[in-house]
């Protein structure tokens, strides 16, 4: 790193010489021999620092003295690389000068508005001074570069100094192969203590039963990957445990249990293997004895041997073939199970199965916590503890170890306050009486230190945030923790530290983006020290003055983001970087003009998601930066021209902004590398210059002049990702020829964008052939009349996916089939063709994985595939072509996922047979049908053909019927047939069955071998006479049933299956429940006590004739009745303790209320005219009223001074609202009341002697709207609450006069 920093230093240096020289060519050869002299000091200097600080890595340094002078010596680092930061950008400068007009002794002529000036504004690092003032900057740069490399000097001989004085040796620190030995393991284990990792242990098993092996060995591996302190020893040595029992398929001669940990001794490990073998010592000490010992042992023996806690060494790459050597002798079907922290371990074992293991579940974790920390004491009587515990447990995020850890901490304490202490704490405080840290802390002493470095920049960015690969390894190039090694990038040596990180286990993928484990962020963090920090709110206060890199999370004061940059801006800060700081927008302009003019040395500055709305032009003065980041700020328009003068940025971020160009002086920027941006951008004339470019957001071809043409991408040969749109404004092909692609060779990503259409449209996109190396191509909205000759030839031998959008004008497709490499095929509104035939499929599609079909309304038929071709297919989607009417899929034999989406005129042939391998079907031929599988199937053997029973990866199926449609005749007696021989497997989570005529369902319906079934649906089937067994279905969770005109009662056939499942639990899991139009619908039986034990929610909706409700179960908290007979609310419902919201509405018989539980909390009365009395629990925080009795809302609304929250609307006759000592409403919502003239609001205590008035006596109110109430009014005297945030009064005339008077906030309506 030193030497590639002093070597463009060095070259800067001859640059700025020969400037010198025609300002004073006398002095020239003294003063730049001086600073020579002093570079290469500083050069030799960064050198030994750096191999210093390395060392340091490779050691656990435990004296405090000696930590504070490497943050030293790493500071005098970090100042020396600023100074050599700065020769390169001051000679970029110059030159920038130079090359449009100005030089040195031309500089005082030029006139006011000459060229230099011009420019001048725009590469000065700060405005203000004249043209004839730059050579005086100039040559007050050349003394304070020479002043700070004498400083940088002196302070390093300084600091060496207390090198002796602190007699700086490696006893200072612990290396990492003289470190302890780990306690070793064994194969025994304690299976009643392992929770939630059921769906691991069985992968494992069905490894392990698995009679298969890999190659043409007899051996298969498995390793089991993830963080320390995830289980993986205790999930092998379950499995281990199984083994042992002789099950069918896992019976193994011979099994071994071998702790390897960090030292790979491949003498030790096969001692170890020999002793496990045959339980006695092995005293043999060389390799050939102990290799013919454990031939002799394993030869022709089916064998288990699990390598415990494998660890990344130098010797295992070469020493892994000698120790399977002997292994190799056993008989088929052995297995080796491997548990590792690193991916790369599975990968030098060429292992057949890599599990990565997950973290627990929180209720996993939290069940394993609760096992550890009360055991032997009753739970219930500790509820506090329990509460705390949960919150530790759920702290945990899922780590066992963890878990387990702090619940035997906390085992034998029942002390709330250190439940608490261990709750509040970060996990390094109590590490000490842990250990968790230094599990954790062994894979990190494991690193390399270029390693150690990246993973410790990672502590930046908050907990739980998802970071994206390419930008954090932006981000490490721009520390100088990535360099160029050849050929490779900075890119690709950045995505190597990436993917070693990502492989030991130190990041994790979620989705397209990557997290870190919050134990692991607190490894970071805590071997960081000060040298990062995340400051949350305004607490600045907290960090250290000699902070390196520092986040700020949800900031809502700018003022103090200023204040802090006066207390670090001295020149350590290195990265600044915000999250979710949305607020701010422009009101962070001022304080960042002044951190700009204070931080001077950041390399990385994100300010992503502020809303800020322009940029300072004192962004200028961050000449160091590399790293700038203004995404999802919609607001900014444009980039200053002072940009221009960041010579060393290379990304520029400004994804989802509102920058539409770029500036003039972006030419500048010879060092950019990646301009971010997924819609177009203008770029200025010039930007040809910019040869290191490697992403280059959407380039707008533009008919403009001030804008770059096609021709200016010649020479940028390095880009990577490139998007092309405008194109239909060429108006020359050589123009496209000019541009070169087909000479870029590093280029992997191509995105080419028409919109319009020339006479040249068909040369144009033939000029504008890629390279043969690209990997991904996407064509869009191409209007020429057939596709270029390139495309679809077998010289692309890399392409793998490919993308062919809105090309209308093509009768045909390419020989898309030659594509040797093409894994992903998307192709769409192709509007042209009507067929696809052998010349599409020319070559087989020998990769092809992924293949869709989308809006080609033209498009009729396929030959489809032939025996050989697309073998490899795995999923294909056809969606929107509405012409299409045969689709042959016969020799499709990989195909696992077939999705066909309005597709209304396609039929299959009669000889159609779904392939064998498919495990997901989804049909869908209308908008109403958003999740079906399959409808309108009339016939038995129609039900048989679908093989439905089979299909075991089938999550949701959705059955539907239209017999109203006269489709087809068919038998009254038919539908139970045809649905009995629809039974799905039993891994379905989701059932819909609409439109079945049927009077009975199958009794597969109600089977409990379907486990996952969670939700049922049964809609529309209106001659249902009896439900089906559902009450023993053991994971129901959500039963809707509607529409089942014909039924009557449901009896106790609903709850269980048969006689012998009576006095069971029924629907022992279901939490919703609702009934909707069932118009015939007289009687339910009374339930036993222990039914519906965890039922929450109870909706009976347009049941008119029902007579009576059974017993409601305890559980319930939701409860909602709309449309049905008065009689079937109980006398009371104050038994449903949990109960807390209730909604009646539509009963205009409605006189009174049943008793209320005081759990309620929500009441919902609507349409409820007669209704006189309600008297609900005085606790009840949120009441809403419609259409009801006027009288009982005034009687009863100065009980209820608990409220919260009230809602009114459409009370005709309502003229006065008492709105009495209601001290904690919060929302007051009041429409529709012609006739109401007055909020009647007062407030009194005694205790506080207080009495108030008016709306100010709803102390609490924060919002208030009121609607369609032209009388309402309020005193001229008034006011509303202090604390209103939100008032929207609407056709209330005289409402709204008083409301512009007083109403003076932003949200006024």
């Amino acid at each position: 790193m030193a030497k590639s920093i002093t070597s463009v230093a060095a070259g800067a240096l001859e640059e700025l010489a020969a400037h010198l020289g025609r300002l004073h060519p006398a002095t020239t050869n003294i003063r730049v021999g001086s600073i020579r002299q002093g570079l290469e000091r500083l050069s030799r200097m960064l050198v030994r620092i750096r191999a210093t600080l390395d060392d340091a890595e490779e050691m656990e340094i435990r004296d405090a003295s000696v930590r504070l002078w490497l943050r030293e010596l790493e500071g005098v680092a970090g100042d020396a690389e600023d100074v050599l930061d700065e020769l390169p950008c001051e000679a970029s400068r110059l030159r920038a000068m130079e090359d449009h007009g100005f030089h040195p002794r031309g500089a005082a002529e030029d006139g006011a508005d000459g060229p230099f000036k011009r420019l001048w504004n725009t590469v000065r690092y700060a405005s203000g001074s004249s043209s004839a003032a730059g050579s005086h900057e100039f040559l007050a740069f050349l003394d304070d570069v020479e002043r700070r490399i004498e400083e940088i000097n002196s302070r390093f001989d300084e600091i060496i100094k207390d090198r002796a004085a602190l007699q700086f040796e490696e006893s200072h620190g612990q290396r990492h192969a003289g470190m302890p030995a780990r306690r070793p393991t064994s194969c025994l284990v304690e299976k009643s203590g392992i929770f939630g990792r059921e769906k691991d242990l069985e992968a494992i098993n069905s490894f392990l039963s698995d009679a298969e092996t890999s190659g043409n060995n007899n051996i298969s591996v498995m390793a089991i990957v993830g963080m320390g302190g995830l289980g993986k020893t205790t999930l092998a040595q379950a499995a281990y445990s199984d083994a042992s029992d002789g099950l069918d398929g896992k019976h193994f001669d011979v099994k071994l249990w071998v702790y390897v940990s960090e030292n790979f001794d491949l003498v030790r490990l096969t001692r170890s293997l020999i002793e496990s073998s045959t339980l006695t010592p092995c005293h043999l000490a060389e390799l050939n004895p102990l290799h013919t010992k454990l031939k002799q042992e394993l030869d022709e023996k089916k064998f288990l041997l699990v390598l415990d806690d494998v660890w990344e060494d130098e010797n295992f790459s070469s020493c892994w073939d000698t120790l399977t050597a002997p292994l190799l002798y056993g008989r088929k079907g052995s297995k080796i199970i491997i548990t590792t922290r690193s991916e790369k371990i599975a990968k030098m074992t060429r292992a057949t199965l890599t599990y990565h293991l997950p973290v627990l579940q929180e209720e996993h974790c939290r069940e394993l916590f609760r096992r550890w920390a009360f055991e032997g004491r009753n739970l219930d009587s500790l509820p506090n503890l329990k509460d705390i515990g949960d919150k530790i447990s759920k702290k945990c995020k899922g780590l066992p170890l963890a878990a387990k850890t702090l619940a035997g901490l906390l085992s034998s304490e029942d002390d709330e306050e250190v439940w608490n202490r261990i709750l509040q704490c970060d996990i390094w405080d109590i590490d000490e009486e842990t250990g968790i840290m230094s599990i954790l802390r062994l894979s990190y002493q494991h690193l390399p230190a270029h390693l150690k470095r990246c993973l410790r920049y990672c502590s930046v960015f908050p907990k739980g945030y998802e970071f994206d690969m390419d930008h954090l390894v932006w981000m490490w190039m721009a520390q100088g923790y990535v360099q160029a090694k050849g050929e490779l990038q900075m890119e690709d040596i950045g995505k190597k530290y990436f993917d070693d990180l990502l492989r030991r286990s130190f990041f994790h993928c979620s989705r397209e983006t990557f997290l870190m484990h919050d134990f692991i962020h607190d490894l970071a963090r805590s071997v960081s020290g000060d040298e990062c920090c995340s400051v949350e709110g305004d607490k600045f206060h907290s960090i250290q003055v000699d902070v390196r890199h520092m986040s700020v999370v949800c900031c809502s004061d700018p003022s103090s983001i200023a204040s802090a940059g006066h207390h670090y801006g001295t020149g350590t800060l290195r990265s600044l970087l915000f999250f979710r700081c949305y607020v701010m927008g422009i009101c962070l302009m001022k304080p960042l003009d002044d951190l700009f003019n204070q931080m001077k040395h950041l390399r990385v500055l994100d300010l992503s998601c502020t809303d800020l709305q322009s940029l300072p032009t004192s962004i200028g003065c961050l000449k160091h930066l590399r790293y700038l980041g203004l995404r999802s700020n919609r607001m900014i328009r444009q980039l200053p021209e002072s940009v221009g003068s960041l010579h060393h940025l290379q990304t520029i971020d400004l994804e989802s902004s509102g920058i539409q160009f770029l500036p003039n002086s972006i030419s500048n920027l010879l060092n950019l590398r990646h301009i971010i941006c997924k819609d177009g951008l203008q770029y200025p004339v010039g930007i040809g210059r910019l040869i290191n470019l490697q992403t280059m957001a959407g380039f707008i071809v533009s008919s403009g002049h001030d804008y770059a043409k096609l021709g200016e991408l010649k020479h940028i040969n390095n880009v990577r990702s490139l998007r092309i749109s405008g194109i239909a404004n060429l108006t020359d092909v050589d123009e496209a020829k000019e541009a070169c692609l087909e000479k870029k060779n590093q280029l992997q990503s191509l995105d080419l964008s028409w919109s319009g259409h020339s006479s040249i449209t068909d040369q144009v996109l033939e000029s504008l052939k890629p390279n043969p190396k690209l990997e991904w191509l996407c064509i869009s909205c191409f209007n020429g009349r057939s596709p270029p000759s390139w495309l679809g030839h077998p010289s692309f031998s890399k392409l793998t996916t490919l993308k062919l959008i809105g090309s209308k004008c093509w009768s045909s497709l390419p020989p898309l089939g030659q594509l040797p490499s093409l894994k992903c095929l998307y192709i769409s509104t192709i509007k042209g063709v009507e067929y696809i035939d052998d010349e599409f499929f020319s070559g087989g599609f020998p990769r092809l994985e992924t293949l869709t079909f989308k809006y080609m309304s033209n498009w009729k038929s396929w030959r489809g595939a032939q025996n050989g071709e697309c073998r490899q297919l795995r999923k294909l989607t056809i969606d929107s072509c509405d012409n299409l009417i045969s689709l042959s899929i016969n020799n499709l034999h990989s195909l696992q996922d077939l999705e066909i989406i309005e597709c209304g005129r396609l039929q299959f042939s009669n000889d159609y047979r779904l392939p064998s391998t498919l495990q997901v079907l989804h049909i869908r031929m209308g908008r109403m049908y958003n999740n079906v599988v399959l409808r309108d199937v009339y016939t038995v053997q129609e039900a048989i053909d679908t093989r439905i029973n089979l299909w075991q990866r089938l999550l949701t199926l959705e059955l539907v019927w239209d017999y109203q449609a006269g489709h087809r005749s068919f038998k009254r007696e038919e539908p139970e047939e045809v649905l009995k021989n629809l039974q799905p497997h039993n891994n379905l989570n989701k059932l819909v069955i609409e439109g079945f005529v049927g009077s009975r369902f199958p009794t597969w319906l109600g089977d409990p071998s379907f486990t996952n079934l969670v939700h049922v649906k049964l809609i529309n089937c209106s001659h249902c006479e009896v439900l089906p067994q559902l009450g023993q279905l053991p994971a129901l969770m959500e039963l809707y049933i509607s529409g089942a005109n014909m039924l009557r009662c449901i009896g106790k056939e609903f709850f269980y299956s048969n006689c012998s499942t009576y006095g069971r639990q029924a629907f022992t899991s279901l939490r919703k429940l609702e009934f909707n139009d069932m118009p015939s619908w007289e009687g339910w039986v009374e339930m036993e006590d222990d039914c519906l034990p965890c039922l929450h929610e109870l909706i009976l909706r347009h049941c008119p004739v029902l007579k009576a409700l059974p017993r409601l179960p305890t559980s319930l908290r939701e409860m909602e009745v709309e449309n049905c007979d008065v009689i079937i609310l109980p006398h009371s419902l104050d038994h449903i303790t949990s109960l807390c919201t209730l909604r009646i509405s539509q009963m205009p018989k409605l006189k009174n209320l049943p008793g209320l539980p005081w759990s309620l909390r929500k009441l919902v009365l609507e349409r409820l005219p007669v209704l006189a009395d309600l008297l609900p629990p005085q606790c009840l925080r949120d009441l809403v009223l419609q259409s009801c009795n006027e009288a009982m809302l005034v009687a009863s609304l100065p009980h209820l001074t608990l409220l919260t929250s009230l809602h009114i609307s459409d009370l005709p006759n309502l003229e006065t609202i008492p709105l009495h000592n209601l001290g904690v409403l919060q929302e007051l919502h009041v429409s529709n009341c012609p006739k109401l003239k007055k909020l009647d609001c007062t407030y009194f205590s005694s205790a506080l002697l207080e009495y108030i008035e008016g709306l100010q006596a709803l102390k609490s109110l924060e919002r208030l709207s009121v609607s369609d109430c032209p009388m309402l009014h309020f005193t001229a005297d008034e006011k509303p609450p202090s604390i209103l945030e939100s008032m929207v009064i609407i056709n209330c005339s005289r409402a709204q006069a008083w409301q512009r008077r007083h109403w003076s906030k932003s949200q006024s309506g």
